[in-house]
């Protein structure tokens, strides 16, 4: 960059004198930047244009949907006993239910006895088993171990669990699940930690393996000046603590002594505090177990029997055990109701299954929900006649040939359900779909025929400066007015409708081949631009008459429907050609291109701009040190004659 002196021998503004000379050079620049955003402009309209042809293809595309034309209405001559729904394939038709005996129900377990110990102090499903133990009626006699968790993808027919050293599994309690369904204990085998599939997985399904392990290894780097840490697991068991393979022998008030550390220890959180600080850094090996507790719990559903074990840590609470059952495949509802003090379990779908299909192994959780001695209610199925047929159901929600029955009530005598054609369902999607027509024609129309006024061309950024905010988006809305003036794109698409609109149906079938026929025409006003109007009665009759014949005329092969499709899907790829979408590179649309070649040009300009005012400067900077040098040879030349 030039070095600039600002007129301080000549007197002269230089700085506005470059300017006024920069705004002359500038000017080509100014026409560069209106281009660009011409071409924008350009851009944003096709695109929008595009936008309003992709969504009404949409409704074209409904059109040819059989649920378009097959809505149907239906009647209960009682709708306190029974009510009825009926999709599009049902048949116009009429049934009489009667008689109904029985209304289908759930299998269940009910608590006899109370959870509780005492009714002073219930149990709290938010506590810990642990904490809640002496609460319990039936306290839960733990387990100890190490309740594991391990998840795969399936790549083969087995899987090896991450065992640490020096540890051993347990066999049993085990829960195996591929892609969330609990495996029997047939259709694995175990071996040294490695799981063998019965039934070789999917590839990539998820396994997860619930397990124990006799005792749980770990080791905790503690910091110079650590004066705690906190093992991995909680509900620690008394006594099964060992330190670097020392035994910890723990007093009354739970402190130890191990080595060089003692401190005390947190069983229930698992919180060890140290008497003083690591004085180095070190690891240590701690070895310890938890309590736990476990319970089978099978089932019978619709797509057969069902088992699961669950595992369940002393840490864990009652709702995290009712949490667990309703969140598997066993399809049961466990809740339980601290006013009465008892706990239920429903099968969640309705009907006669097997016998006894709610079953819980017995365990020390068993007894402690009271599930071993809860009362059994078995499932049963609905009994009625349709149509003079006595059938039965498992659910009081069925369907029959595309007709869903709903029972509310067992009653005697009959109810009649009729099917019929829902006329103004049908009329509705037609009507929305020549709305959305008409309101695309309207779109396109106002488009193609804005008016363009050459005296407002994009602003300059001076030029927008001079303007208030107001004044400058007036501006912006004039100037963007009537780029896409007669576009050819467009104007041929709205030919092509119109044509698809009007001609005849060759593959229509019935009475009905064009839309005149039945009711819609093109409004007699040209300058609606083709829109259509909807003569009510005739279609409404038309639907009546001969429903099928209507939906050939739009949904055919050659029908409206696929001709508007053809026609929208030409124009919005010649538009997407020209204009792109959002996720569209320049490089890939003609206007893209020609935006990337004028912003080239602009940067380039911008760059010989600089070079220009470098210049101009470097200018004046020389005439202001000749005239500089002048004034200096005129004083001294003056000095030299007054002497």
């Amino acid at each position: 960059m030039a070095i600039r002196v600002s007129g301080l021998a000549s007197g002269m503004d230089i700085d506005s004198i470059v300017k006024q000379l920069m705004d002359a050079e500038r000017l080509p620049l100014n026409k560069l930047k209106q281009k660009k955003q011409i071409l924008e402009w350009k851009r944003d309209d096709y695109r929008s244009m595009n936008t309003l042809l992709t969504d009404f293809r949409t409704k074209v595309l409904n059109m040819k949907l059989s649920s378009s034309y097959g809505a149907k209405q239906t009647s209960s001559s009682n709708e306190s006993y029974v009510t009825a729904t009926a999709s599009s394939s049902a048949s116009t038709a009429s049934y009489q239910l009667s008689n109904v005996t029985k209304l289908a129900t759930s299998a269940s377990l009910t608590t006899v006895n109370k959870l509780s110990a005492s009714a002073d102090s219930k149990i709290s499903t938010s506590s810990s088993l642990l904490s809640m133990n002496s609460q319990f009626a039936n306290a839960i006699t733990w387990a100890e171990g190490s309740v594991e968790t391990a998840k795969f993808t399936a790549t083969g027919s087995t899987v090896e669990l991450p065992l640490a050293e020096g540890t051993i599994l347990l066999d049993r309690p085990i829960s195996v699940k591929v892609a969330g369904k609990a495996l029997k204990a047939d259709e694995y085998t175990i071996n040294n930690g490695i799981i063998t599939f019965t039934n070789t997985p999917e590839a990539n399904a998820a396994i997860e393996v619930n397990y124990v392990t006799d005792k749980k290894v770990e080791k905790i780097s503690l910091a110079e000046g650590a004066t705690s840490f906190t093992l991995s697991k909680k509900a620690i068991a008394e006594n099964s603590l060992t330190i670097n393979g020392q035994a910890v022998t723990i007093d009354a008030n739970n402190t130890f002594t191990a080595g060089s550390l003692s401190g005390k220890i947190d069983f229930a959180t698992g919180q060890v505090t140290l008497n003083n600080a690591v004085d180095a850094a070190a690891e240590i090996t701690v070895s310890y177990k938890q309590k736990y507790t476990a319970m089978d719990v099978e089932t019978t559903t619709s797509k057969g029997a069902m088992q699961e074990t669950f595992l369940f840590s002393a840490d864990q609470s009652m709702s995290n055990v009712i949490s667990k059952i309703n969140s598997s495949k066993l399809g049961v509802t466990m809740f339980y109701d601290a006013n009465s003090d008892s706990l239920s379990v429903t099968r969640t779908e309705t009907g006669s299954f097997e016998a006894n299909d709610i079953q819980f192994g017995q365990s020390d959780l068993t007894k402690a929900l009271q599930l071993d001695t809860a009362r059994y209610q078995a499932g049963t199925d609905a009994e009625f006649t349709l149509n003079g047929i006595t059938t039965t159901r498992s659910s009081n929600n069925f369907t029959i040939d595309g007709v869903t029955f709903d029972l509310k009530q067992t009653f005697s005598g009959a109810v009649n359900i009729g099917i019929t054609s829902d006329t103004t369902a049908v009329y509705d999607n037609i009507k929305s779909f020549v709305d959305s027509y008409n309101t695309l024609i309207s779109e396109i129309t106002k488009k193609t025929g804005e008016e363009r006024k050459r005296d407002y061309q994009p602003l300059s950024d001076e030029e927008r400066e001079g303007l208030s905010e107001a004044q400058a988006e007036k501006w912006d809305n004039i100037a963007k007015a009537g780029w896409l003036r007669n576009d050819a794109t467009l104007r041929s698409v709205l030919t092509s409708m119109r044509q698809s609109m009007s001609n005849t149906v060759s593959t229509a079938t019935g009475t009905f081949k064009t839309l005149s026929s039945i009711g819609i025409t093109t409004t007699a006003n040209y300058l609606d631009g083709g829109k259509l109007e909807i003569n009510e009665t005739k279609l409404k009759q038309a639907l009546e008459d001969d429903p099928e014949s209507v939906q050939a005329l739009f949904a055919s092969a050659e029908g409206i429907a696929s001709k508007l499709q053809a026609n929208i899907t030409e124009a919005t790829d010649k538009l997407k050609a020209k204009a792109g979408n959002a996720f569209s590179t320049n490089a890939t649309f003609t206007i893209g291109r020609d935006l990337s070649d004028v912003e080239s040009r602009i940067t380039r300009f911008e760059d010989k701009l600089l070079n220009i005012e470098d210049r101009y400067y470097a200018q004046f900077t020389a005439m202001e040190k000749a005239i500089q040098n002048a004034n200096s040879q005129s004083s001294y030349l003056s000095s030299y004659f007054s002497s």
